[in-house]
């Protein structure tokens, strides 16, 4: 039996439309899905410096004269009163005397000074002692957090490390004070005068090895208290600014398996100007942060990285960066509603590596 051509026609034309149809059928895409979750959150700054000893006093000759040996080798650990230089003075001249008389009389004053800071900060450390033992109480019986809990513990930490500091700073200047003394009293019978350590320590660094004359105030050894070690990081200043005292630093790359862990002691109030890797100038600040338990075998100078806790979180909402895109001048992300994906707008918040807060 003959089609008629009408019928080929028809034919023709419902199978144009099927293919229309087929090629501009809508195909469904496979995508990724995650989900938006609650959970801790934390951002960090993350920068590169080196560990140094907090407590380091140069060692100066109180008057000029010829250095005939040295008591002591880099490395060494040294007590207070340990000799570390043997100095014959030169005869001083009437003018010298003065001024080593001078320098006396401020060595005495600044001693003074000293011990008034010490007692100042010890009655701060007490204070501290007693507000955490108050706030140990309150939260036994529910009354504070954890988070209230931890910065009194932080605030007793601190105050404890600037005792020890105010207390070698105490011993430092008693130090220059004996020195001051034993100067008019060695060359006065112009015998040797031994150079003693001011604090107990460890020797860092002996700047000239070699007998040689010398001027007054001239540094010949740099002590340093390896018992307590601060880290100071390079942070740009963008970053500084969401630095605040007391936050929590994490310490790792320097040589050890275990992470160290410390806190900022002090955010310096200027910058310097830096070249990056790159040759661009950036604007730097110098963050020092105390170690709570610093590893015998971190030394000063040594390469550390260090990352900051700028803003942490407990029960924050967030999702992955690769689930964002923008919607004018805001933010949006597409939601998974009966098989369908449906555009929502959303207000960000803090950003931490793979998760925004949202």
């Amino acid at each position: 039996m003959k089609i008629q051509p009408r019928y080929l026609i028809a034919l023709s034309g419902v199978a144009l439309v099927v293919i229309v149809l087929w090629i501009f059928r809508d195909v469904p895409v496979r995508v990724d899905t995650d989900k938006a979750v609650r959970g801790p959150m934390q951002t960090v700054v993350e920068e590169e410096g080196v560990a140094r000893y907090v407590a380091r006093y140069k060692v100066n000759t109180p008057v000029a004269g010829y250095v005939r040996r040295f008591e002591v080798r880099e490395g060494d650990s040294v007590s207070p009163g340990a000799s570390l230089i043997v100095v014959e003075p030169i005869p001083l001249s009437l003018k010298e005397r003065t001024l080593a008389e001078a320098r006396g009389v401020a060595a005495e004053a600044r001693m003074g000074e000293m011990r008034a800071h010490r007692l100042g900060v010890e009655s701060e450390y007490g204070d501290a002692v007693r507000d955490r033992q108050r706030v140990q109480r309150l939260f036994e019986s529910g009354g504070v957090s954890e988070t209230t809990v931890a910065g009194a513990e932080l605030r007793l930490q601190t105050a404890l490390r600037a005792l020890e500091a105010a207390r070698f700073a105490e011993a430092a200047a008693l130090g220059d004070l004996e020195a001051a003394r034993s100067v008019l009293e060695a060359t006065g019978r112009r015998n040797r005068l031994e150079i003693a350590a001011p604090a107990a320590g460890r020797v860092l660094r002996i700047f000239e090895e070699n007998d040689r004359v010398v001027s007054a105030g001239t540094p010949l050894v740099e002590i340093g208290d390896p018992s307590r070690v601060e880290v100071a990081l390079d942070v740009l200043s963008e970053d500084a600014v969401k630095i605040a005292q007391g936050a929590p630093v994490s310490i790792e790359g320097w040589g050890g398996e275990t992470l160290l862990r410390g806190a900022v002691r002090m955010v310096e109030p200027y910058a310097r100007t830096r070249l990056s890797t790159l040759g661009v100038e950036e604007q730097r600040v110098e963050v020092v942060a105390d170690l709570t338990d610093p590893p015998p075998g971190l030394g000063s100078g040594y390469r550390v990285v260090g990352k900051i806790v700028v803003w942490s979180g407990e029960n924050v909402l967030h999702v992955p960066p690769a689930a964002l895109f923008r919607i004018g001048d805001g933010w949006g992300v597409f939601t998974v509603r009966d098989g369908r994906d449906v555009r929502k707008a959303i207000t960000i918040g803090h950003r931490a590596g793979d998760a925004i807060e949202i």
